[in-house]
């Protein structure tokens, strides 16, 4: 009996040690989930514990993983990515986000790189030209003051940053640095989906969350990861948490792809239109041969292109000193200079605001317009270009009827689909040209002088002239 009881003893305590073995491997095993710099259980300074707190309170439940497959997602889902050590599988990433997910990812001197790289990001390290104002005039923490409109700054007035890295991509900043060339935060659109990346990951430690606005900021931050999601329940991988898996799309891309399809070849018939004026007829096949070349080369760009969310404004109306140019003319002159590879988006929102202001008014009377995300607007549209041809176009024949009807629906839907200017840089990704802005502003005017208010539009969005180097001439002409 004594024997047995001893050897009872030493399996109860050999039993007691492997469970002890098998808890430290586990703690082993995450960390940084835990313990240490950016622990989510770690109450000082350097730990997460407040951010996870923060966001349970904000009614989103952040799930830590040590690890997570990607071939388990779906586009609702939520990811964050804080100072990655080992490597991200960038494609599959990618893959996620371009079919609708959404992503942080906070890094500064981490792993990221090959995620950086395809986003078109350069990192580099802090360096005086950078950034000239800083916290406590402490050079390890710049002090930024946004000016421009998103909904991360909502509230934010000044966000410190703590040994952060530099991020350099085209297009604006929503945290700009002082070289203006720079930035700590950008809002990337990647097909259906969004990254917001940083250059900091200590943004989000204890320590830092409660300077200044960074909480404000990182809570507005949330709001805008977990849109539409309900619910939102974040995966949070820290350090050394693998994303692994391949990852499945679930959004069929061909509506995308017929849309871009149609566009392509409207654009290649404008093209044909367009040449047949200068183009010899016995060169003709050769150079219907080349556009047609180009333009499958752009349709695969297009498509499968990584493309950056449009620069955020720093402001969409002009500066005191210039008070007596009207807004559309105001945010024109700004893209004098720049050529084909401006973004006349902007200009092009004003026009819809206008066109649709005074379209409108003389149409719909008091009927509700419903916006352009409502089921309802597409027949609202036809209602409207119906509405337009029997008022003020009734006296045309049935063909060239047919074809004014056609002309101006298209219009309405081109109209419809822009966001209006307060939204325009931060749920779109449009590129208009300067020829398609003139070509839809010479459309647009002429519907409503038919409609006996195309003075009061020519007034509202007229061009008072370029730059003096180019001359005055007035917008359109």
């Amino acid at each position: 009996m004594m024997a047995f009881c001893r050897r009872w003893r030493w399996a109860a305590a050999a039993a007691a040690v492997l469970l002890v073995a098998m808890q430290v491997a586990a703690v082993m095993a995450q960390p940084t989930l835990r313990a240490g710099d950016y622990g989510l259980e770690n109450r000082d300074w350097n730990g997460l514990s407040e951010f996870v707190r923060m966001a349970k309170s904000m009614g989103y439940e952040v799930e830590p993983r040590s690890g997570l497959d990607l071939g388990a997602l779906g586009p609702e889902d939520r990811v964050i990515v804080i100072y990655p050590t080992a490597d991200v599988d960038q494609r599959q990433l990618a893959r996620f986000i371009i079919d609708g997910g959404r992503a942080i990812v906070a890094d500064d001197f981490g792993a990221s790189e090959p995620l950086l790289e395809r986003l078109g990001i350069d990192r580099e390290s802090l360096a005086p030209r950078h950034h000239s104002r800083f916290f406590l005039g402490r050079p390890s923490l710049p002090l930024f003051k946004p000016g421009g409109k998103h909904p991360l700054l909502d509230g934010v007035d000044e966000v410190v940053a703590n040994h952060p890295s530099v991020l350099r991509t085209e297009g604006g900043a929503i945290l700009p640095f002082d070289d203006g060339q720079s930035g700590l935060v950008y809002d990337m659109r990647l097909g259906r989906g969004k990254a917001i990346v940083m250059g900091d990951a200590s943004l989000m430690i204890n320590h830092m969350i409660d300077v200044r606005d960074n909480r404000r900021f990182l809570e507005n931050t949330l709001d805008y990861l977990c849109l539409r999601a309900d619910p939102c329940r974040p995966y949070l991988l820290v350090g050394d948490a693998a994303l692994t898996g391949t990852y499945k799309p679930q959004n069929s891309r061909d509506d995308d792809i017929d849309d871009v399809l149609s566009e392509s070849f409207e654009a290649l018939n404008s093209f044909f239109e367009d040449m047949t004026t200068y183009v010899p007829h016995r060169n003709a096949v050769y150079y219907a041969s080349l556009l047609l070349m180009v333009g499958l080369v752009v349709f695969m760009v297009t498509v499968f292109s990584w493309r950056r969310v449009p620069a955020v404004a720093p402001d969409v109306g002009p500066p005191p000193h210039v008070r007596s140019l009207s807004e559309f003319e105001w945010n024109l002159l700004r893209y004098d200079g720049r050529g084909f590879q401006a973004n006349y988006a902007l200009p092009m929102s004003i026009l819809k605001t206008e066109f649709e202001r005074l379209f409108f008014a003389r149409l719909a009377g008091s009927e509700e317009i419903p916006p352009p995300e409502n089921a309802r607007r597409a027949a609202f549209l036809r209602r409207m270009a119906q509405g337009y041809i029997e008022t003020y176009q009734n006296d045309l024949s049935g063909r060239a009827r047919a074809r004014t009807y056609k002309q101006t629906h298209q219009l309405l839907r081109l109209f419809s689909r822009i966001p209006p200017r307060d939204r325009l840089f931060l749920d779109s990704e449009a590129f208009f040209s300067e020829r398609e802005l003139m070509k839809v502003y010479a459309r647009s005017r002429a519907i409503l002088d038919t409609m006996g208010a195309g003075e009061e539009y020519e007034r509202r969005t007229r061009r008072i002239g370029r730059r003096s180097a180019k001359g005055d001439r007035p917008f359109g002409a």
